[in-house]
């Protein structure tokens, strides 16, 4: 069994600097990540087990100026539908500010006959998010913040955006041996007031398959 801890954090005003002119409204901002993982020999094969918890403050990554954010900029061209898309994402946590998720897991093998996984995603996002820049708010730049904005918590806003992901998958090695194997996963996914702007839940099913060989 072994357990794991990260911690981040961009900023945070000590008890000596509150009140100071440079602190104000400079909000809090940081991220945690905790879990558990356990593996065991069970019959011919391997049992494996994980939870985790994450949580990131709404003002994770985000400073002062849209060109100091933690992020990265990628350009996704499709010239075949004449236009170009430009993706933001966080350098650290996969969703980025304002998230509170928790997940579990657990995957049986037996080698190079077959295995089987599961995994259940529970996350709650705020409104504080790279996908929208243009509607962050940064108390420390706003002559005019939001009231209160300094103290939210995660997740922010009135419609939080909720989202479950089930997955179940499983691979298969015909041969016995690594040089060939069949896999697939099933993926569904329920989502409510996306963006976190309020909208009703919607159901979404995703299949792959995939086949491995090793040349």
């Amino acid at each position: 069994m072994s357990l794991y801890f990260q911690a981040a954090v961009n900023q945070f005003t000590l008890p000596m600097e509150a009140g100071k002119e440079y602190a104000k409204g400079e909000p809090d901002a940081y991220g945690f990540i905790a879990g558990v993982e356990t593996g065991q020999a069970l019959g011919p094969g391997f049992l494996t087990a994980g939870i985790e918890g994450a949580l990131t403050s709404p003002w994770l990554y985000i400073h002062r100026t849209y060109q100091t954010q933690f992020f990265y900029t990628q350009m996704i061209m499709a010239e075949n539908v004449g236009h170009r898309l430009i993706v933001e994402k966080p350098l650290g946590y996969p969703t980025g500010p304002d998230t509170l998720a928790f997940s579990i897991s657990a995957d049986y093998w037996v080698p190079l006959q077959y295995r089987f996984s599961s995994a259940l995603l529970l996350q709650w996002r705020g409104r504080n998010s790279f996908a929208s820049p243009s509607e962050l708010f940064i108390p420390a730049a706003d002559p005019n913040p939001i009231p209160g904005s300094r103290d939210w918590r995660t997740p922010s806003g009135d419609y939080p955006e909720m989202k479950t992901v089930l997955r179940l998958g499983g691979e298969y090695w015909p041969t016995q041996k690594d040089e060939l194997s069949l896999g697939a996963d099933l993926y569904f996914i329920a989502r409510e007031n996306r963006n976190a702007r309020q909208s009703p839940r919607e159901y979404n099913l995703q299949a792959v398959f995939r086949v491995k060989v090793a040349l």
